[in-house]
């Protein structure tokens, strides 16, 4: 190819990227602009509880976990679930930006959700700047970042704005599942924690301080796991990083202690979710402790044989499992 030849390929190469650039910016501008609509739109829904909602937030533990009707019942209050199977820090970035001033907070940190991979976490947020930026900021890696915005696959339906979820059924044993347990090993296998999960300590800092500075009235319930997860935990890398997460949310708001629900009959649906029994028993423990402050209409707690309810040592805020 002469020299001609190789500058007018390189015009018409210049020339067709141009074009490309025209169309496409529009495109993704377009794309974007509807993606912010659409959220807004779902933050109007979210807010019309106002400040006298209590919004609860989390992933399938606390969407499985909580009962929100009983809470609503027992406080004489709207609550707004906002948990989602799967969810994690950018889902929370999104949700702490909707959340009206003023009200109120419980977020349910589960030992699965601080050590979800970018490639595990379900989002239904779409593309929002704030929240997107707020990864950038804290360090997320831009792959990561891709990872957690490829998998937004129900941007268009939004969180879901109820106060009932549906429960795990009651089974006589746990429901050991070989596929899930490897998962769960394979989430808690690095000896050494990888960057991103560090990145995500910051996140979830900038997360509470907005809503610190919202007025927000914060509760954070750490959601119990089964005894056979909190082991692995503890004999991982990860044994000490939701201690450090505890420690970092503390300084901000309230953390309500973990608490190991042990008892003759099977309160676990399978290694990390509660059943309905188990449901029950953390929703009505959350009553006396977490919104006792809040409830107006006293319920009558259950009572079921055999049941220990104690701190939770090992099952997020320390290194060694009870």
């Amino acid at each position: 190819m002469s020299q001609k030849q190789t500058v007018r390929f390189v015009a018409e190469v210049g020339a067709l990227a141009n074009q490309a650039i025209r169309y496409l910016v529009p495109v993704v501008l377009i794309f974007v602009a509807a993606h912010h609509l659409v959220i807004h739109i779902h933050m109007g829904r979210i807010a019309e509880a106002g400040a006298d909602g209590i919004y609860i937030w989390g992933d399938s533990r606390t969407y499985r976990g909580i009962d929100g009707a009983r809470i609503a019942a027992g406080t004489g209050r709207p609550v707004v679930n906002l948990s989602y199977n799967g969810a994690g820090i950018y889902d929370f970035a999104v949700i702490a930006r909707a959340i009206p001033d003023n009200a109120t907070a419980i977020l349910g940190f589960s030992l699965a959700m601080p050590i979800r991979y970018a490639r595990f976490q379900l989002n239904r947020d779409g593309i929002y700047l704030p929240a997107v930026y707020s990864l950038w900021r804290n360090g997320v890696a831009p792959g990561d970042i891709w990872q957690i915005l490829r998998v937004n696959r129900d941007w268009i339906y939004g969180p879901s704005v109820t106060d009932s979820t549906p429960p795990f059924p009651d089974y006589e044993t746990i429901q050991e599942k070989p596929e899930q347990w490897d998962k769960y090993r394979y989430f808690f296998r690095p000896m050494v924690i990888p960057d991103y999960f560090h990145a995500q300590y910051g996140v979830m800092v900038e997360g509470l301080a907005l809503l610190e500075k919202k007025g927000v009235d914060v509760r954070i319930v750490e959601i119990p796991g089964g005894e056979r997860i909190r082991r692995v935990r503890a004999a991982s890398g990860f044994r000490d990083y939701s201690a450090r997460l505890r420690e970092l949310a503390s300084e901000q708001v309230q953390v309500h202690s973990g608490f190991v629900l042990e008892s003759d009959d099977n309160i676990y649906f399978d290694f990390t979710h509660l059943n309905n029994r188990g449901r029950q028993l953390l929703t009505d423990w959350m009553l006396r402790e977490v919104v006792d402050d809040l409830v107006v209409n006293p319920v009558t707690t259950q009572t079921v044989p055999g049941l220990v309810i104690r701190d939770a040592v090992g099952s997020f805020g320390r290194g060694t499992a009870p």
